[in-house]
């Protein structure tokens, strides 16, 4: 048995799969990783380049080539697969901080919990290194779910480590066949645990400003359909799972659902997209869904705002109560 998993979704990534292979070569503790490169049908020199990893270092590296199935579908065929007691994602255009992951390593063979944090930071395309992510818990202390809502506490898929265990026991899998799918990860699986702790270091790089990235406000006005479909998944899984989940959690869930939601709103209400202008009826469309299928969810929305001059402008609440007018106040934002 393994100690750590790292599941690599890979698509068409001959640019970068160099590198983020590379990253976790380490001179101590490699064996105790397996990493499992999940290849979803590349049409480009992404698999050969993996697979001469697996050479080199099969004791390490595995790579499984399969048809193109979208994201959700190599975290499903790697869950099956993994033999490490703990498991965590490294999305093939990023990469880890190498000389942390010997320590990291030492750390999970320490431990026995159902969720670790760490650090990650954002690095340009071109590898410059940005702003790193900043946790205000103490390293070595065990949190618990409450733990969880703290307001700077930026929790995504690149900060999170699972037991593995955990993920088999309460059947997760991953939304197949659609883009927008990773925040699954951090939904109904972190409402499940009952134990973590943070680990103080950066482990993730994450890239931004990638041509054709899911992020990229260009691709991303012409996948919303495929996010508000995410959206709307998690929504009903709340729904179907809140009667069975004790308050803590259910809070936690509307919470991420209220972070989730901000990817869906802000761009048609604040940034205004020139793709998104004869496009409104797609977010009334899903606000009035999100009233009949998850009045919990619809209130708790209101919560999103921004500030104008220290002030909160909570501008879900007022678009609604404006009679979904698209422009209220005129307000646009800059992109982050």
């Amino acid at each position: 048995m393994k100690l750590l998993t790292i599941v690599i979704p890979m698509y068409n990534m001959e640019r970068y799969i160099d590198q983020c292979l590379t990253s976790l070569i380490i001179d101590e503790g490699m064996e105790q990783m397996e990493v499992l490169v999940v290849n979803d049908g590349s049409r480009d020199r992404s698999s050969e380049i993996a697979h001469g990893y697996e050479a080199r270092y099969p004791q390490t590296f595995r790579v499984i080539d399969k048809e193109n199935g979208n994201y959700g579908s190599c975290i499903n065929r790697a869950l099956r697969e993994a033999t490490g007691k703990y498991i965590r994602i490294l999305d093939a255009d990023d990469f880890y901080e190498t000389k942390n992951l010997p320590d990291f390593l030492r750390f999970l063979a320490s431990v026995d919990l159902d969720m670790v944090f760490t650090r990650f930071r954002r690095t340009n395309d071109d590898g410059r290194k940005r702003k790193r992510t900043r946790i205000l818990h103490r390293p070595g202390k065990t949190y618990g779910v409450r733990d969880l809502y703290h307001p700077r506490l930026h929790i995504t898929m690149h900060c999170v480590t699972y037991r593995t265990e955990l993920l088999r026991r309460i059947g997760y899998t991953q939304t197949e066949g659609i883009s927008y799918t990773d925040h699954e990860w951090v939904f109904w699986p972190m409402s499940m645990i009952k134990t973590w702790q943070y680990y103080p270091h950066v482990i993730y790089n994450y890239r931004l400003g990638r041509e054709g990235q899911t992020v990229n406000p260009e691709v991303l006005v012409r996948s919303m359909s495929q996010a508000i479909e995410g959206f709307l998944i998690t929504v009903r899984q709340y729904e179907r799972m809140k009667s069975e989940l004790d308050t803590d959690r259910r809070e936690y869930l509307l919470r991420r659902l209220v972070e989730r939601a901000k990817f869906e709103y802000k761009p048609y209400l604040l940034r205004h997209h020139k793709l998104l202008r004869d496009r409104m009826d797609e977010l009334v469309t899903l606000d009035k869904t999100l009233a009949e299928i998850s009045p919990d969810t619809y209130q708790a929305i209101t919560r999103i705002r921004v500030h104008l001059l220290w002030f909160p402008y909570y501008y879900v609440r007022r678009w609604r109560e404006s009679g979904y007018n698209d422009n209220l106040l005129g307000l646009r934002l800059k992109r982050k």
